[in-house]
């Protein structure tokens, strides 16, 4: 019977119960003897439906271009057998990317494990010291913002004991405009430093486990949808212009002709 024709709609809802009814019980058995797999169609089935919702508004031309070497961090979902899954770094390997474009073609990477395989390489530290280069330069801004901070502050309890001490018409407009402007200036700064410790900590957490070198997988690359990055999505984000050397993407390619031609 052909559901997706709306005479059916009847039978539909009936199998539509049906196939929820078994996946629940198959999620409920598989945690008994397999629980992290249980967990991660779980967390799939909800990936897949926020992915479809996504869809109808998805617009990947609010994302940054992708350069070609560039690491992304993506969401690949549950997938069978040997094919890998789940979230991890991948490299683009689009040579010219455009916002315009919904898709990236990306070679995915894990960790440095021992006995490498035949398909795979190993690109060292590089990613790794990527990473470490941009949170020394995040920890420089993060010392800057918090040095304007705390001159900031310093300025506004100065003119705050300045109009304590003046006694004439002209405090109170000093105090309307001036200390108004210093108040949403120091706010300002304050969202700043925010986001840069926030995004400091998201750094340190992601590259902790890349200190003994990363693998590229070349013969697991794949087309995805731009929808599937997670970062980076805005040219804030930790990974926005960490991208691999020309000698590194050589390697890669060399690697990729060995394995397809």
């Amino acid at each position: 019977m052909d559901f997706k024709d709306i005479n059916n709609k009847d039978d539909f809802i009936k199998f539509k119960s049906e196939c929820i009814s078994d996946l629940d019980d198959s999620i409920n058995e598989l945690m008994l003897r397999d629980y992290k797999q249980s967990v991660n169609l779980t967390y799939w089935i909800r990936d897949y439906k926020n992915f479809l919702k996504k869809e109808k508004t998805f617009d990947s031309t609010y994302l940054p271009v992708y350069k070609f070497g560039s690491i992304v961090e993506i969401n690949l979902g549950f997938r069978v057998g040997s094919e890998f899954g789940g979230q991890h770094y991948g490299i683009v390997i689009n040579r010219k990317d455009k916002k315009s474009n919904p898709n990236l073609t990306v070679i995915p990477m894990r960790s440095l494990k021992p006995n490498l395989h035949y398909s795979e390489i190993n690109i060292g530290n590089e990613f790794y010291n990527l990473a470490k280069n941009k949170v020394n330069l995040l920890t420089e801004q993060h010392n800057a913002i918090k040095n304007d901070l705390e001159k900031e502050i310093g300025n506004l309890k100065e003119m705050l004991k300045n109009k304590d001490e003046l006694n004439c018409e002209d405090s109170t407009i000093i105090s309307e405009i001036d200390l108004d402007n210093k108040l949403k200036e120091l706010l300002l700064k304050d969202r700043e430093l925010s986001n840069k410790i926030k995004e400091l900590s998201n750094c340190l957490k992601r590259i902790s486990k890349l200190k003994d070198g990363s693998i590229a997988l070349p013969n697991q690359v794949l087309t995805i949808s731009k929808m599937r990055v997670k970062d980076p999505i805005r040219i804030h984000d930790t990974l926005y212009n960490i991208t691999l050397s020309d000698s590194t993407m050589e390697k890669i390619k060399e690697k990729f002709e060995k394995i397809y031609f």
